[in-house]
């Protein structure tokens, strides 16, 4: 009965440790994609700045708590810099931000991923850990990946990319177009270091991808008609 016990209080502590977890994040995982010759990629912030997407941080429990913010770079491009904003701003050389009070209950907006290619095309990822000042098991990560392309995106292109699925792929990638099919229209596969893996000729409305010899990671799909770059998607190969 005694070991059934402790194991009872385990699991009991264990939940409360779960259901402690104060930090709502609007996503935990973005992909913001551009062009090398832009001047900043972003996510969070004002939406006239570059390729942004939203970002909301909300306290989700009952009591008013302090967070701060710490910035962990996995990989990056060389020659790229980034920077990111917690209602202040901390540049490229300073990795943990200010500490914000937020009310229970309350969103707070102010958060913002910034990057700049420098011309340099690639992939970068960096981490963001939002945290409990008092209680640091408290926390939750967003990870960005910064894809950046070494050419213009032409939009006027005749074919368009209605589908690309599904995201975390076992044997099959499938391809949906608008209807219009070119004979130059290629897939092309990236690895998250932004080699070249695989290309493949698209030529139907519907196209059913063989992509059984990728090894299991993480990649970028891009279609290309002739060399102009449609669209690029992330995907998972489990």
């Amino acid at each position: 009965m005694a070991k059934k016990h402790i194991f009872s209080l385990s699991f009991i502590c264990l939940t409360t440790l779960l259901c402690a977890q104060s930090i709502q994040l609007s996503q935990t995982q973005q992909t913001i994609t551009g062009i090398y010759s832009e001047s900043e990629l972003q996510i969070g912030g004002p939406v006239s700045v570059g390729t942004t997407s939203e970002f909301l941080f909300t306290n989700i429990s009952s009591q008013e708590n302090e967070y701060a913010v710490v910035r962990q770079a996995i990989s990056t491009i060389s020659g790229t810099s980034n920077y990111f904003c917690w209602d202040l701003c901390f540049g490229s050389d300073i990795d943990s931000s200010g500490i914000l009070t937020i009310a229970a209950g309350d969103t707070f907006n102010g958060f913002s991923a910034h990057y700049e290619p420098d011309f340099n095309p690639g992939v970068s990822q960096v981490s963001y850990v939002f945290y409990n000042i008092n209680d640091p098991a408290d926390r939750v990560v967003l990870t960005v990946d910064f894809v950046v392309w070494g050419m213009d995106i032409n939009e006027q292109s005749g074919v368009e990319i209605n589908n690309i699925y599904p995201t975390l792929m076992s044997n099959t990638l499938v391809l949906e177009t608008n209807g219009v099919v070119s004979e130059r229209l290629l897939l092309e596969i990236f690895d998250i270091t932004g080699n070249l893996i695989e290309t493949y000729k698209l030529t139907e409305n519907i196209n059913i991808v063989n992509v059984r010899s990728l090894k299991t990671g993480i990649y970028f799909a891009r279609v290309y008609d002739k060399k102009e770059l449609l669209t690029t998607k992330k995907i998972i190969k489990k």
